[in-house]
């Protein structure tokens, strides 16, 4: 395989992101046992990466290190870091988020190559920019800098959790594009990398081509067509204690920084990505309900929810038995 597989990180003892890259690069090697990986991180991560942290020093090939300023939250500077990329890699890569489930062998990305495609990546939410569930999020968040009215205009967003990056002089220019509308962004009190990447491709007449969803199947967004196929499953990082799918579950990556290492017991959900789903679980098409304030009750705070809804019951029981009565 040509393309280097590559993934940035930012993370301290508090959080998981550096566990769940662990675990993505563990089912990377399962089926790519030969693929040169770059993890690329910045100075703070790496002062921790050692003890159980330096475990997943095991599975990379190549580590680079990259000196943020100070004055970046932990948050920023994984920004800062994922819009500095093209930077710091030489050769062409494929960029892996770390909440990333590898499902398959993944050298056909060279064939990217071969066409003399620059930069690739898969719809967001797997579908046009105006069906997007957050279409109007977007939108408002990007009315705070003035982006809106250029954006509307956009057919397709991409996510960019998976990417591919040829090296060559436009490339670099595009990351330097891409960081820099980060950074105006940030001044103007946001932060959203995938926002500033739309107005970068926007810029710069539409650089990027469409890979296939199989590339990043995004799971929680449209992407179940997908998932019998899918090479690379994205989960999406908002992790809890109630999904159906078994990696977004908190649970599951706090035995692995207990341990440092891979569990015994998670090396079969690892091997079996694409049907890694626990309990009971069905597909829901209520797109109203996923996107409203009642659902968000429902997984922030459970038993408030259970006991309004109780609440609701009971009323609608009484109301239907005196609608029986009469």
């Amino acid at each position: 395989m040509k393309t280097k597989i590559v993934y940035a990180v930012t993370s301290d003892e508090t959080d998981f992101y550096l566990e769940q890259t662990l675990v993505s690069v563990y089912s990377l090697r399962l089926y790519n046992p030969e693929t040169r990986v770059v993890l690329i991180v910045d100075d703070k991560t790496n002062d921790t990466l050692i003890g159980k942290r330096a475990k997943i020093l095991e599975y990379i090939s190549d580590k680079v290190v990259v000196n943020i300023p100070a004055k970046y939250t932990k948050k920023e500077r994984s920004r800062y870091l994922k819009t500095t990329i093209r930077q710091h890699i030489e050769g062409a890569y494929l960029f892996i988020d770390s909440d990333t489930i590898i499902t398959d062998n993944l050298s056909d990305i060279d064939n990217l190559l071969d066409k003399g495609i620059d930069i690739a990546a898969v719809k967001d939410s797997h579908c046009d920019f105006k069906d997007m569930q957050n279409y109007k999020l977007i939108l408002s968040r990007a009315h705070i800098i003035g982006w809106d009215t250029i954006l509307k205009k956009d057919t397709i967003h991409f996510n960019s959790g998976v990417m591919f990056v040829c090296d060559n002089n436009f490339t670099h220019k595009f990351y330097d594009e891409w960081h820099n509308n980060w950074i105006y962004e940030l001044h103007k009190g946001l932060f959203y990398d995938q926002l500033a990447l739309a107005y970068t491709n926007q810029m710069l007449k539409y650089p990027i081509k469409e890979l296939d969803g199989i590339w990043d199947c995004q799971i929680c967004q449209d992407g179940l067509s997908y998932l019998y196929k899918a090479k690379i499953i994205h989960y999406f990082g908002e992790i809890g204690n109630r999904s159906a799918y078994y990696f977004r579950n908190i649970n599951v990556f706090e035995k692995v920084k207990e341990s440092g290492n891979i569990p015994q017991t998670l090396i079969p959900f690892i091997r079996k990505g694409k049907g890694a789903f626990i309990g009971h679980h069905f597909v829901c098409d209520d797109v109203d309900f996923m996107q409203s304030f009642l659902y968000k009750l429902y997984r922030r705070f459970p038993k408030l929810f259970k006991t309004i809804n109780s609440v609701i019951e009971c009323s609608f029981k009484l109301l239907h038995k005196k609608r029986s009565v009469k």
